[in-house]
């Protein structure tokens, strides 16, 4: 796709358009949702001129979804003062107390 200011501020402002970013020169990376996007940013690039050499719909992986919603990675580990909130890692087995 030949991006040009023009076409990335006509998908900017789309309603379905959540954010572009211009890696290379010559390829956008559109994040956007809900049925019927992907026409519009077509529709967009073409009015403005421009050509579309491919398009990829890429699906958010699990650690995308775990990652908006909580704001931090699964590995990451909540340390708050001496021990509370503290975990060991599962080391397999169980472990039996006494009472």
């Amino acid at each position: 796709m030949q991006s040009c200011p023009e076409i990335v501020a006509g998908i900017k402002s789309l309603e379905c358009v959540d954010k572009v970013l211009t890696e290379k020169p010559n390829e956008l990376k559109i994040f956007a949702r809900g049925q019927g996007s992907v026409d519009n940013i077509i529709d967009v690039v073409r009015s403005n001129g421009g050509k579309i050499d491919m398009i990829r719909n890429v699906e958010p992986s699990l650690e995308d979804v775990f990652l908006k919603i909580t704001g931090r990675k699964a590995e990451e580990k909540t340390i708050r003062g001496n021990n509370e909130g503290r975990r060991r890692p599962w080391s397999g087995g169980f472990h039996i107390g006494r009472r």
